[in-house]
């Protein structure tokens, strides 16, 4: 299940540089014991009272702007990124292989209950949404209460992915994320359900990533209904970098542009990009539409075998 980690912090607080160097020289990349291991490290980094509020002061000194540039954090107006690896890609690591990871602050607002801000705030938190995630993180409650959390488990390997697909998932604990606490979420395996927490609260999180070079070999995320036990949908991810491209690909392409999409749909390991790619690849080699076809229909994955050219 999430692991719940009891530990206690590794003496006084620490100071981002000092975490940030210690986690590059001592945590194994996507190995879940050494992530485990970490723990005592980010209960010692959430000593730190000052970390979040000089963030918040330096962005409200910003002159025009209140937010962090996208280029630092991708993610929503709740969370603020303190590290990043991959922007710095240090040399110094221990490791011929670079750790690539994050650190970030996430803040669980209570939902104000003004007209038409309810449903917003909750799609922004991920309040009630069951998804699991295509990374293991470490995560730590900072300041407040915490969020509750409802937490099932599924086995990845079992899904191809589409929507409506019958999901084996086994509910594990409801919990919550206090101050002190610190749980690990395992990549590709913990389904959880977020509830908005009774008072303000935020949580440190160690985000293990697999790096830029390798994003084309990232997991899929999904989201679940619980009660039909299915998959709903799968939000933004590691395949939809290229979709767009093969799309445009297909529209102004040519004949070497035919080939480079025809590799693409044979071999991506994505299924989503397979079909965009059969699709863009029948677009611009329209003569070949039927052997296309019979391709799409001995493709391994249900979704891209559903396509038609």
């Amino acid at each position: 299940m999430a692991i719940t980690i009891d530990c206690e912090s590794v003496g006084d607080r620490l100071e981002m540089e000092e975490y940030v160097d210690w986690v590059h020289r001592n945590v194994e990349g996507l190995d879940e014991a050494s992530v485990m291991e970490s723990a005592p490290q980010l209960r010692a980094l959430a000593k730190n009272r000052e970390l979040i509020l000089d963030l918040v002061e330096s962005s409200l000194k910003e002159e025009g702007s209140y937010v962090q540039d996208e280029s630092v954090n991708q993610y929503t107006d709740s969370a603020f990124m303190l590290y990043n690896s991959g922007r710095e890609r240090r040399k110094e690591s221990r490791r011929d292989k670079f750790l690539y990871f994050a650190v970030r602050a996430v803040v669980w607002r209570v939902p104000r209950l003004w007209p038409n801000t309810t449903e917003r705030e909750d799609k922004i938190h991920s309040y009630e949404l069951p998804h699991d995630h295509n990374f293991t993180f470490l995560t730590t409650g900072y300041y407040g209460p915490g969020y509750k959390t409802d937490i099932y488990e599924f086995d990845y390997n079992d899904v191809e992915g589409y929507p409506g697909e019958p999901v084996d998932m086994r509910f594990l604990e409801q919990t919550y994320l206090p101050e002190k606490k610190v749980m690990m979420f395992r990549k590709d395996t913990d389904i959880h359900i977020q509830h908005a927490p009774e008072s303000l609260s935020i949580s440190l999180n160690l985000i293990i990533t697999e790096g830029r070079e390798d994003i084309r070999n990232m997991t899929r995320q999904f989201h679940f209904d619980i009660e039909k036990s299915c998959i709903t949908d799968c939000p933004l991810g590691p395949a939809d970098h290229g979709m767009a491209l093969l799309e445009l690909a297909g529209e102004i392409g040519d004949e070497n542009t035919a080939d480079i999409i025809a590799r693409i749909a044979q071999s991506d390991p994505h299924p989503e990009t397979r079909e965009m790619a059969y699709k863009a690849f029948a677009r611009l080699v329209p003569a070949e539409r039927e052997r296309i076809q019979t391709a799409i229909l001995d493709d391994p994955s249900p979704i891209v075998r559903q396509a038609r050219v």
